[in-house]
């Protein structure tokens, strides 16, 4: 049986990473460091896009933005959070977590707000995979920061920085991608044609609720209390997936098809319990007009018109 797509791009580049990390270790080659901090850093993000792509069935044509989500979340998001974080300090004299937050949720929804005024994938499924691609582009970037900076500061071994990767790299799903990803659903669905007040508010309260779980992550150096908000965030984001994801047709109850105007139009009927369809009789008089008086399989001395 052939396996999940994310499954092979987490188990294949799992072994690629594992193959970059030994012969780095054995070699003691500073020129394969950058390859173990990249594939390190993107592995579970890019593992947990395809996921996500796969649970909303969504068309093959959303695969040029969503690479366009993935890498503008992750270079453009991570380049504006660094200037006008960089220029909050400066104003303040501090950084506070709180304006972290909202600067850093802010930026990542910048390509997925281009995307949505842009008019042309408006489908709820869209908003939550441009929202968590954007979010994991912006976790890669951030992580391969985390891992060079863990890197220089012991001291070039590679085994604290794989630590610092697969840290980030696991609870990245309940972290950037959860946050962005349920904020860009709650954008999508100010596009409906009715209850667009309550749409509107829902998208303030929800990109609020981002806000403070990243600043609360930010916050704490407690890996339960990170636990905890990554798996808040991972629940909020399910619920998302879940609502905007294709519903399959439940089992054991009739399929019921429009009215037709004539009978046996389709040239088919809906067995009730049953998804097998089978082929509609033509009425005798039909069979009769059109091929004249029937065989039955004994010959009564009629000539058989064809």
């Amino acid at each position: 049986m052939l396996r999940p797509a994310w499954v092979r791009v987490l188990a294949g580049g799992s072994a690629v990473y594992a193959v970059l990390t030994a012969a780095a270790i054995d070699t003691q080659d500073v020129n394969l460091v950058p390859a173990v901090l990249v594939l390190g850093a993107a592995l579970i993000p890019v593992a947990f896009v395809v996921y996500v792509f796969e649970r909303l069935a969504v068309a093959p044509a959303l695969l040029s933005p969503l690479v366009i989500c993935f890498a503008g979340g992750g270079s453009l998001g991570v380049a504006a959070a660094a200037l006008l974080e960089y220029q909050t300090l400066r104003n303040l004299g501090a950084l506070p977590m709180l304006a972290v937050g909202l600067i850093e949720e802010s930026v990542k929804m910048i390509v997925p707000a281009w995307l949505f005024a842009r008019r042309r994938f408006r489908g709820a499924a869209d908003g939550v995979l441009f929202g968590v691609a954007a979010g994991m582009g912006f976790a890669v970037m951030e992580t391969m920061g985390y891992g060079l900076v863990e890197l220089i500061r012991s001291g070039g071994r590679i085994g604290d920085a794989e630590q610092t990767l697969l840290v980030r790299g696991v609870l990245s799903p309940g972290g950037h991608a959860a946050w962005t990803g349920m904020v860009a659903a709650a954008l999508w669905r100010t596009a409906a044609p009715s209850g667009r007040g309550r749409a509107w508010m829902a998208l303030i309260g929800t990109f609020a609720a981002a806000v403070l779980l990243h600043a609360l992550w930010d916050a704490t150096d407690s890996a339960a209390v990170r636990l905890v908000v990554a798996l808040v965030g991972m629940a909020l984001l399910a619920v998302q997936i879940r609502r905007a994801a294709p519903q399959p047709a439940a089992t054991g109850h009739a399929v019921r098809r429009a009215p037709s105007r004539r009978a046996g139009e389709d040239g088919h009927r809906v067995v009730a319990g049953a998804e097998a369809q089978q082929p509609a009789r033509a009425a005798p008089d039909e069979v009769d007009r059109v091929l004249g008086p029937a065989v039955d399989g004994h010959d009564d001395g009629r000539e058989v018109r064809p």
